[in-house]
């Protein structure tokens, strides 16, 4: 059954979203970032469809649902990489790019939130936030550099990062 291609993209668009918005949650990167992560999640139901092969049992969404995952997780990952050099003063990261753009209030936002994670009081909350937001370290690596290990170990982060973010909102708007 040949079925087009708009059609397939957009049976998986709440898919598309969803993995969008968890992705831009969980590596704490702005709102902002959802639409541009949702067009790499449509793109790569594209890649998916080239790719899949009918077999029985197998379901495309399942397919399509682990290349979109890997593909937006790779964007969101240069997203933060862009943040981590804007905020380090190494502007011309945005040259390289194939099309290069003007300094966004966006990029003025994340500029402050970094400058505010300096200024954090708590050390440890300050640390934290810089290994996983400028210097992009994985939980294992952050996990070694705070002393913590253990099998809870994304879960016992996870609860450190929501309460730094909590504290980083609360200067900001204070």
């Amino acid at each position: 059954m040949q079925v087009r291609l708009e059609d397939l993209i957009e049976s998986c668009e709440g898919m598309c979203r969803k993995v969008a918005t968890d992705v831009v949650a969980n590596c704490f990167l702005s709102p902002a970032d959802v639409d541009d992560l949702t067009q790499t999640a449509r793109m790569a139901v594209v890649e998916a469809a080239g790719k899949f092969e009918e077999r029985e049992g197998a379901k495309f969404s399942t397919f399509a649902y682990v290349v979109i995952k890997s593909r937006v997780r790779t964007a969101a990952s240069r997203i933060r990489r862009h943040y981590s050099l804007a905020v380090a003063g190494e502007d011309e990261v945005w040259d390289n790019e194939p099309a290069a753009r003007e300094c966004t209030e966006d990029d003025v936002q994340r500029r402050e939130v970094f400058a505010a994670i300096e200024r954090m009081p708590n050390p440890e909350y300050r640390e934290l936030l810089r290994m996983f937001v400028m210097d992009r370290k994985r939980f294992t690596e952050i996990g070694v550099a705070l002393g913590l290990q253990g099998k809870n170990l994304r879960a016992m982060i996870n609860a450190r990062m929501h309460k730094a973010v909590a504290q980083l909102k609360e200067m900001m708007a204070g």
